[in-house]
């Protein structure tokens, strides 16, 4: 079970506290007086795991895994993130269990050779079951890419395991004068 809060009221918010409670994994924000995320770990075998392309009712949920990671732009306005999923030439899958979203991804492609990665994200509880090989499997087959180019800073024993060829890169930023 997922219980998350409109995603506006998250905007700002950083991760308070996480506990778990009779079994239920709870996330809590600053600011709130309830969790925005709570998942109960027990009803998971009655349901399957699936990835389906970005709706907008996934998006509280996707704001929720970001909190927990630390990452600030996608809470700190919503509707810029639900805008950012949805951009042309961006594709977002979303892995879900009944109404719980338990992972994104978000890659921005040109339909035909080449994919970048933005964005993935599985919550804790569900790392290392294969939801983010579905994840990117599902994504590169929608966006129509033959490959996918990334960036990582936390990850990279999770990519070294996949087919790759390694290269170097940087991330630059503005203003390039």
């Amino acid at each position: 079970m997922l219980l998350v809060a409109d995603p506006n009221a998250v905007r700002g918010c950083e991760v308070r506290e996480q506990r778990v409670d009779r079994g239920v994994q709870q996330i809590w924000i600053s600011a709130a007086r309830r969790p925005i995320l709570a998942i109960d770990h027990a009803s998971y075998h009655h349901r399957s795991v699936e990835v389906v392309g970005y709706e907008r009712w996934h998006l509280g949920g996707i704001v929720a895994l970001c909190l927990d990671e630390g990452w600030p732009s996608f809470p700190a306005d919503s509707e810029r993130a639900h805008r950012v999923l949805t951009a042309p030439g961006v594709t977002a899958v979303v892995a879900v269990e009944g109404r719980a979203v338990l992972g994104f991804a978000s890659l921005q492609s040109d339909g035909e050779i080449q994919a970048h990665l933005s964005n993935i994200v599985v919550a804790r509880s569900h790392r290392q079951t294969g939801v983010a090989r579905r994840l990117l499997q599902n994504g590169i087959e929608r966006s129509g890419g033959e490959r996918i180019d990334l960036v990582t800073d936390t990850a990279e024993s999770f990519y070294q395991a996949l087919h790759h060829k390694r290269w170097n890169g940087y991330r630059i930023y503005p203003p390039f004068t």
